[in-house]
């Protein structure tokens, strides 16, 4: 967890060192005031749906947002060992890639997803196993999609991810 923690900061200050030297406007970006708005009203919507009540601004539970490389979270998830991610979390930590448009709808609805995250570890802790994190990932592929389908968008891999989690865990624990 050390080393998680030391590489979330290294992440973190990385990105706000080459971010600084970007002058270029990205539109599919979101200004600091946008993100938190955006944070907020995802959260509560979220924490509806875990029938729990939103961590507040400024607690050491409130999720913290970094936009950085995709690289940088392809390191979150998998450590760069063959995976292709665009967003992630860990505890409070939610990291999302630049490519990520967080003014569409499915930009969003990546950014529910690891919300929902975030508060799954203020409800229930960290995953103690690898079954309950299969369960966390289905819960927050089933409010992603039912997240985005109410605004009018059909993602058909959301929906087809579930067969894939399915045997994640007894494939995680033969490459072992």
């Amino acid at each position: 967890m050390k080393n998680v923690v030391i590489g979330i900061v290294l992440g973190i200050i990385f990105s706000v060192m080459l971010g600084a030297g970007n002058t270029s406007t990205n539109k599919s970006q979101l200004d600091i005031l946008e993100q938190q708005v955006l944070i907020e009203t995802l959260l509560k919507e979220a924490a509806k749906e875990l029938k729990m009540e939103p961590p507040k601004p400024a607690t050491k539970n409130y999720p913290q947002l970094t936009i950085t490389e995709k690289t940088m979270v392809e390191w979150v998830v998998c450590k760069n060992v063959g995976c292709s991610a665009l967003a992630a979390s860990v505890e409070n930590f939610i990291f999302v890639a630049k490519q990520v448009d967080l003014r569409s709808t499915e930009g969003q609805g990546i950014m529910y997803h690891e919300l929902i995250h975030a508060l799954q570890y203020v409800k229930y802790g960290a995953s103690p196993n690898c079954q309950e994190w299969v369960r966390r990932e289905h819960e927050a592929y089933i409010l992603q999609d039912r997240w985005v389908s109410a605004r009018g968008l059909d993602i058909p891999w959301l929906t087809q991810v579930h067969d894939k989690l399915d045997g994640y865990c007894r494939d995680y624990s033969n490459r072992r």
